[in-house]
């Protein structure tokens, strides 16, 4: 039987469903994904993503998760709290035993991927609550036996940077899961937690800097608004509409007003005030002195592109440019000197 039909049969009684509606979902590339420019997503079949529901449910993408296998043997997929384990009836495997190990994602019902489990790295939580805590990573890797290929299943693993404020000590090519929230990737708001559902976050990417800095109810206790507010801050969202205007791995240093997460270093210059709305006030946006090459031929100005997009409700700009002054924000950004 073909691999196909082999990975579609055991999906369909992993879900008890067997049938697979294929979605509409929209093909052309754009200039820039929902989460930035340049960050490094998770992607499987050149499309973004960033949740699977552990019962086949297709993703907003059309990804449906399917069972695992190592040594022959088919698990339910599953992800406990931040790690990543496959269940039966017989047996459970997490932990080291999941290297060797992969599991189907099939694409709008047709095609069959295979995600491969390659390598387990602990990652300790950055600040917050439950710092130096160790979280499991994971190395994952997509083939598609078709096209006889196979790639991180993250966009583009920032192997050569230092694991430091833009990481968090994540490996570059390794990416986190978890539970317990969901969000909408295109309005970057944080939504209840469904566990049926779980997040894929690779390295340096916005949703794992909320896990890793105690923004999520996994590693800390930050209000649902700090979470959000945060999250519209790493993407640089200031209009408050979704929009991202940043590109993956842009320096900044950012503090929260609940105490979990200092400035890596002293900021040169004030960049925004943040509430769980978008920016309050606007000092410098980062990518105005940016030295990356996507940032400025996607942001030529970076002004003019925020007037752009929300010219009427703009963010005024910021009178007290103290960086140490939240002004009844919950999230400050700076920019680092820019040499």
């Amino acid at each position: 039987m073909h691999l196909r039909h082999v990975a579609v049969a055991a999906l369909a009684v992993f879900t008890g469903a067997c049938e697979f509606e294929v979605s509409s979902v929209e093909q052309a590339l754009v200039a820039c994904p929902n989460w930035a420019c340049a960050q490094n997503n998770p992607t499987l079949n050149n499309r973004n993503f960033h949740e699977l529901a552990e019962d086949g449910t297709a993703n907003a993408e059309g990804f449906q998760l399917g069972p695992m296998v190592k040594d022959g043997v088919s698990y339910r997929v599953r992800v406990v709290g931040t790690r990543l384990t496959g269940y039966s009836r017989l047996n459970t495997i997490s932990g080291a035993a999941l290297v060797g190990a992969y599991f189907y994602v099939v694409d709008q019902g047709q095609h069959v991927l295979r995600v491969n489990i390659n390598g387990i790295a602990a990652v300790p939580v950055w600040a917050g609550p439950k710092k130096g805590e160790l979280l499991e990573s994971y190395r994952l890797e997509w083939s598609d036996p078709v096209a006889d290929r196979i790639q991180n299943l993250c966009s583009t693993p920032p192997l050569e940077k230092p694991q430091g404020s833009e990481l968090l000590g994540q490996k570059g090519d390794y990416t986190l899961v978890f539970e317990n929230a969901r969000y909408d990737a295109k309005a970057k708001t944080v939504l209840p937690g469904d566990r049926n559902w779980f997040n894929i976050g690779c390295a340096g990417h916005a949703l794992s800097k909320l896990l890793l800095t105690g923004h999520h109810p996994l590693t800390g206790s930050a209000k649902v608004i700090e979470q959000q507010a945060t999250l519209k801050m790493l993407v640089a969202d200031y209009c408050g509409d979704g929009t991202p205007f940043t590109v993956g791995g842009e320096p900044l240093y950012w503090t929260s007003s609940n105490g979990y997460m200092p400035f890596f270093a002293n900021p040169e210059t004030l960049e925004a005030r943040w509430n769980e709305h978008g920016a309050v006030c606007i000092g410098q946006p980062r990518l105005k002195t940016t030295k990356s090459t996507i940032a400025q031929q996607t942001f030529p100005s970076i002004d003019a592109a925020i007037d752009e997009q929300c010219a009427a409700t703009r963010p005024p700009s910021c009178d007290d440019i103290d960086v140490n002054n939240f002004d009844s924000a919950l999230v400050v950004s700076g920019n680092p000197i820019n040499e």
